[in-house]
């Protein structure tokens, strides 16, 4: 657990190679990979991008746009399309949402934070989105690192895609 002590950008300044971010980040991507849709910009501006391979702040070997796993040897756009069908199949009505909604699922999605048998996923597909946005931060992460008190990513990444859910409109 102290791994949710660490200082992030602290962390990642001293243990792989040099981070973008934003901007920056978005650039770097579309230098290898081409331009990109304004969903796969928001995932790179909330993920960052390395050129190269790291220990992320729980040892889990990544790469890139927070690739990790079977996602390590793809490229941006090939783990977002990966990542995006199984979103759709997770979320029948995603292509139908407008795009503040599906850069929050899709982003959920791309964190791990998304499967079928998740309480907020069943919420969200009822069309229950204020429930679906309380139990987005029904999450273990979360809670431990708000009651750190300390700024994190996660959380404000989890918060963000519980106001954007919450603002979806029936």
């Amino acid at each position: 657990m102290s791994e949710l002590l660490v200082d992030t950008k602290a962390y990642l300044e001293s243990h792989h190679p040099p981070t973008y971010y934003g901007e920056a980040a978005i650039r770097k991507v579309e230098e290898v990979e081409g331009s990109m849709d304004p969903i796969q910009k928001y995932i790179i501006t909330e993920e960052g991008f390395v050129e190269g391979n790291y220990d992320d702040t729980k040892g889990i070997k990544t790469r890139g746009v927070g690739q990790t796993g079977e996602y390590m040897n793809m490229t941006f756009k090939e783990s977002y399309n990966s990542i995006k069908k199984r979103t759709v199949s997770t979320i029948p009505s995603f292509n139908k949402q407008p795009e503040d909604t599906q850069k929050a699922l899709m982003s959920l999605s791309y964190r791990g934070d998304m499967k079928k048998g998740f309480k907020w996923v069943k919420h969200f597909n009822n069309g229950e989105y204020d429930k679906a946005a309380t139990e987005v931060l029904n999450h273990k992460e979360y809670k431990e690192l708000k009651e750190k008190g300390k700024p994190s990513g996660i959380v404000k990444r989890l918060e963000e895609a519980a106001r954007l859910i919450r603002n979806t409109k029936p």
